[in-house]
């Protein structure tokens, strides 16, 4: 059920993220995916590891936008790779 028009031959690549690989491959595969769609690399790296935003009451309101919207789509990478 997974269709991208951007990445064609996207059920070629299954699975996206190696049950059986460290935390730290499954946020580089998954960071190799989104690049390959066409995501700007801050903005891939924004989505997987996003900071503890809900907090900042200074936080521009298109930022807060961006992860509130994505919050509900990704969950953030819980793993020790997330701490780099």
């Amino acid at each position: 059920m997974l269709r991208s028009a951007l990445l064609p031959a996207l059920q070629e690549a299954l699975p996206l993220v190696s049950m059986s690989g460290s935390d730290s491959q499954s946020l580089d595969n998954m960071l190799e995916v989104l690049l390959m769609a066409g995501s700007i690399r801050l903005h891939a790296m924004r989505l997987l590891v996003p900071p503890a935003w809900h907090g900042l009451d200074a936080l521009d309101p298109d930022l807060r936008a961006f992860y509130e919207y994505y919050s509900v789509h990704m969950e953030p990478w819980d793993g020790p790779a997330g701490w780099c």
